[in-house]
């Protein structure tokens, strides 16, 4: 499965991880762990061939991280690997890979209806979980849409943070409210600055 997304100014591509694989529990699979820093704290990476599996900030220690990347890929080969300085940090504000970014998602068919109706998202627009539910044609769904957006292994690029309560209060956040607030308040920062520029200048 493949399908177009919108990141800040990044085009994303998606894969999906067949039943089969997802019974066989990583069996053949190698996963690419990496730690960096962003601007809302530590982050880790897992990529394999076919795209990123986890981008999730590190509210636990690096053993803790690896141990339940281990309990959702028991048969997979785990691998160390270094990232440029800098890249985990340009991922997240969507300033690298100008040809694209990959991400292989593992889920029910569900989740992933959820996920890509999120990727379609443009920058900085916000949507609630009622509305993600009517655009995938599952109205009464509403609370499992909100379980489908906490379930989301990769942060930003699949953005979760943008999905508010119909009432417009923030709701939850995998990784916390106080950087969901963050986020929110960043991806504001970023389209507002060429309108300021142009007012600043004029």
């Amino acid at each position: 499965m493949s399908g177009p997304g919108r990141l800040h100014d990044l085009f994303v591509r998606i894969d999906a991880v067949t039943p089969g694989e997802f019974r066989r529990k990583g069996a053949g699979l190698e996963l690419r762990v990496a730690f960096g820093m962003t601007r809302f704290g530590e982050a880790m990476l897992v990529t394999t061939d076919r795209g990123i599996v986890t981008l999730r900030f590190c509210d636990q220690t690096h053993e803790q991280l690896v141990q339940d990347l281990r309990r959702e890929w028991p048969k997979a080969e785990l691998r160390d690997v270094s990232l440029p300085v800098g890249y985990l940090g340009d991922l997240v504000d969507g300033a690298v890979d100008p040809d694209g970014v990959q991400l292989l998602l593992a889920g029910t068919p569900f989740q992933i209806k959820v996920w890509q109706a999120l990727l379609a998202l443009a920058p900085g627009e916000l949507t609630s979980y009622a509305d993600i539910a009517r655009l995938i044609g599952s109205a009464s769904a509403v609370r499992a849409v909100g379980n489908a957006v906490g379930a989301n292994r990769i942060a930003c690029l699949i953005p979760c943070h943008r999905v508010l309560r119909s009432n417009g209060a923030l709701g939850g956040y995998r990784w916390g409210l106080t950087r969901k607030r963050c986020l929110l308040v960043h991806e504001t920062c970023r389209l507002e600055a060429p309108r300021l520029k142009t007012v600043l200048t004029s």
